[in-house]
């Protein structure tokens, strides 16, 4: 009950009885300078023929969220075992991800999980492998034909939210000890040198902020993200459609843009734009960072909005067997700078209300 009113409350979830569970040792922070002391390093992309004797692998090549919510595995592991050198086998498409890490000596890319097994087979000696993934979990969705098979400690897709968060969830099916460490995303020197104005540029925001742009007054940018990589999870485009009407006429001079490949949102109002063609990660994180706010469903942008502390309104609902589930560690876990806006009696997301969500942003942006 206490933790319910401490950190559950915030999140909006019910209470519900404890897991009768032997609890495993919790981790909310590392030392220094495995907590916040090191500055991004650009290290090597590497074969698996090319690596030390003694190397770790983390295995984790997808989803972006995923990578970006585990990214304290890399210094947890490398806390305990300072000695041995540490590479993350990654998709390619996600490189950058991990790419500026300065725990890593490297990473392994990959296309695809059957080559995460594949590798796996030619891993030798004292090489280790520290497995993220779920038992059981396919190839491709949509027409399975490889499976990945972990060790048996009982977390799979069917409950592994009863173990709170993702980071939680997948350290615990590594064997490793229970992580709610806050993640970091390491960025690269050369966008994080830029100013607001050159990632503006950049990203092509400039064009709708001249457009909104009052009196000589910052104009707000407020993101969207529209669709995630389950159905589920989203919510609808007539909503997202009504939320950006509101949002442009409550908010004179804010820019709104919709982040994401498959945008959904319609307007031909000056003070909106579409970044569907922005695909570079470092890129995207950039633009996160700097936003006044985001607003979305759960997704890959919302792990990066909890590693930079934007400010933020998520809409969520049931999940196959979650209803009042939390995917995020560190800040959005304890409440701070996030508002979840749920969907009631077990319904999906699609079924929260505009009202609710465009009350949760009033209550954010004066």
């Amino acid at each position: 009950m206490i933790h319910y009113l401490a950190i559950g409350r915030f999140q909006n979830r019910e209470p519900y009885d404890p897991h009768d569970l032997a609890e495993p040792v919790t981790l909310t922070a590392l030392p220094e300078p495995y907590e916040n002391g090191m500055e991004p390093k650009e290290c090597r992309s590497a074969k698996l023929s090319e690596i030390e004797d003694n190397a770790l692998l983390i295995m984790l090549a997808e989803h972006l969220g995923d990578i970006v919510a585990n990214e304290p595995v890399s210094r947890y592991i490398k806390w305990k075992h300072p000695e041995r050198p540490l590479y993350w086998v990654v998709e390619s498409r996600f490189r950058d991800i991990v790419r500026y890490n300065p725990f890593l000596s490297g990473y392994i890319e990959v296309e695809s999980l059957k080559e995460c097994i594949e590798l796996t087979r030619g891993v030798k000696g004292s090489q280790k492998t520290v497995n993220l993934f779920f038992d059981g979990r396919p190839d491709r969705i949509d027409n399975p034909k490889y499976f990945w098979f972990a060790r048996d400690n009982g977390i799979g897709f069917g409950n592994f939210y009863a173990n709170d968060c993702l980071l939680s969830s997948m350290s615990l099916a590594a064997g490793l000890d229970r992580l709610m460490l806050a993640p970091r995303f390491w960025e690269n020197p050369e966008y994080s040198s830029m100013s607001n104005d050159d990632i503006w540029k950049k990203s092509g925001i400039s064009s709708a902020i001249r457009n909104g742009h009052i009196d000589n007054k910052r104009s707000k940018v407020i993101l969207l993200h529209t669709k995630s990589n389950d159905e589920k999870r989203d919510w609808t485009a007539e909503k997202f459609n009504e939320l950006t009407e509101k949002l442009i006429k409550k908010y004179k001079g804010a820019v709104i843009a919709e982040l994401g490949m498959r945008p959904i949102v319609k307007t031909n109002n000056e003070r909106f734009i579409t970044l569907e063609s922005v695909n570079n990660l470092q890129l995207i994180y950039q633009i996160v960072k700097r936003a006044d706010l985001l607003i979305g469903i759960d997704s890959s942008f919302m792990h990066m909005a909890n590693a930079c502390g934007t400010r933020s309104v998520v809409i969520m609902g049931r999940l196959n067997n979650f209803s009042y589930h939390c995917p995020y560690s560190g800040r959005f876990w304890n409440g701070d700078g996030i508002t979840f806006v749920r969907a009631g009696d077990g319904e999906e997301s699609s079924a929260v209300n505009v009202s609710d969500v465009m009350k949760a942003v009033n209550d954010i942006l004066p």
